[in-house]
């Protein structure tokens, strides 16, 4: 199977480990999981427990993105909130990237806006 490393496409950091391909079946988890194990990612997903269907969905541990310096503006009472700010920026030129999700009542996972980078 093919590994990808995703870079910014406005500065070409890179912003992920090497990643394999999966698809995601989420009858195996239930809420406050890691949907994604470390090194790989998966397309997003239609459930609507997933908010963010059209990113590249990832383990927070394989993300070399940081937070955004409003993030505590999208923090609920145990983790980040499933909401369509970008909250992890990219470590070099700081332009959003995309959005950690961890609170209580969701799965884990880091969802990447396509928009915003390259699959090399």
């Amino acid at each position: 199977m093919e590994k990808i490393i995703i870079t910014c496409k406005n500065c070409d950091a890179s912003l992920t480990n090497q990643l394999k391909k999966i698809k995601l079946d989420l009858s195996l988890f239930e809420e406050d999981e890691e949907i994604i194990e470390r090194g790989f990612w998966s397309e997003g997903h239609e459930d609507v427990s997933i908010s963010h269907n059209d990113r590249i969905l990832i383990n927070w541990r394989d993300s070399k993105l940081i937070n955004h310096k409003l993030i505590k503006n999208y923090f609920g009472c145990c983790g980040y909130e499933p909401v369509d700010f970008l909250n992890q920026i990219c470590p070099n030129c700081k332009i959003g990237i995309a959005t950690i999700v961890n609170e209580c009542y969701t799965y884990d996972y880091v969802a990447i806006k396509v928009e915003n980078v390259k699959v090399k």
